[in-house]
């Protein structure tokens, strides 16, 4: 029996270090997958973070632009308040006003109301060009209200 217990013996090493070889190959390939999933991690918040900072300067020239025709829209605008509009033509009494009372004629694109107290309102006129509107601020300077000297 001391051969069997000796092949016996050898074959339970042999297990052994077989076991011990598979379990230290699995624990590398568990490290290996661990390691790999981190890079991919790392790339996945890189690309993330590109594409995030790619938005946030995307956001940033649309609002600059959005901000820019917002301007550019309300440049030309002029505001007349205290005056009673008899007519709802807004935009031909504004041009008829313009011309009555800063001797200067404008070319009013659109005209509304935006207030409204005793038969006088506030109305903003959006004008044709910069030129007008610049005319129109120059002259303003010569009107007087009513009862003033």
């Amino acid at each position: 029996m001391g051969n069997l217990e000796k092949v016996m013996e050898k074959m339970y090493e042999r297990m052994q270090e077989f076991i011990a070889e598979q379990m230290e190959r699995i624990r590398n390939e568990i490290a290996e997958n661990r390691i790999a999933r981190e890079e991919e991690r790392k790339r996945d918040k890189k690309m993330w973070n590109e594409e995030k900072e790619k938005f946030r300067r995307r956001i940033a020239d649309l609002e600059w632009i959005n901000e820019k025709r917002e301007r550019d829209r309300r440049k030309n605008n002029i505001v007349i308040k205290g005056v009673r509009w008899v007519t709802g033509n807004i935009k031909k009494e504004v041009k008829e006003f313009v011309k009555e009372n800063l001797k200067t004629e404008v070319k009013v694109k659109k005209a509304y109301k935006i207030k409204i107290e005793e038969n006088k309102t506030t109305v903003i006129a959006n004008l044709d060009s910069w030129e007008q509107k610049r005319e129109v601020m120059n002259r303003k300077k010569n009107l007087r209200p009513e009862g003033c000297g």
